[in-house]
């Protein structure tokens, strides 16, 4: 898990100094590369609390709650979401009156898509998650 957020971190490393997060033509503005990296933010984040909380049962039960561990799977990702776009929105602050500082932020839209991507990577981790795990047996 951490050699994936290792991964994530350097992506994210690379992409802001090589400008593709600003990057307003060709492959990298179609592939909106902030949203792919908030979708696998979200994933991480999702496969981090199935791992946990599969080999925690003793806490939670997560073969015989599925659905409210998907939720709360969701909840968490929404929440560290929240978090990320206040840092974001803190740097643009901090940094309004540098001259050649990058927003963070780019409006509304930007900050929603962010979000809604976050969680379209949790729900990918929550369905990999359900569809294979194995299921509590049946009394």
């Amino acid at each position: 898990m951490l050699s994936l957020l290792g991964l994530i971190v350097l992506m994210h490393i690379g992409a802001s100094v090589s400008g593709m997060y600003w990057n307003t033509e060709g492959l990298f503005q179609e592939l909106h590369i902030d949203r792919v990296f908030h979708a696998i933010g979200g994933f991480w984040i999702g496969a981090v609390f199935f791992y946990y909380a599969f080999r925690r049962r003793d806490i939670f039960d997560v073969a015989a709650h599925r659905v409210i561990a998907g939720i709360i799977v969701l909840s968490i990702t929404a929440l560290a979401g929240v978090v990320w776009e206040f840092f974001e929105f803190s740097l643009d602050i901090q940094f309004a009156s540098v001259p050649y500082a990058i927003r963070q932020q780019w409006g509304l839209s930007d900050t929603i898509f962010d979000l809604v991507f976050d969680l379209v990577g949790s729900f990918g981790a929550a369905l990999a998650y359900l569809t294979v795990a194995p299921r509590r047996p049946s009394l």
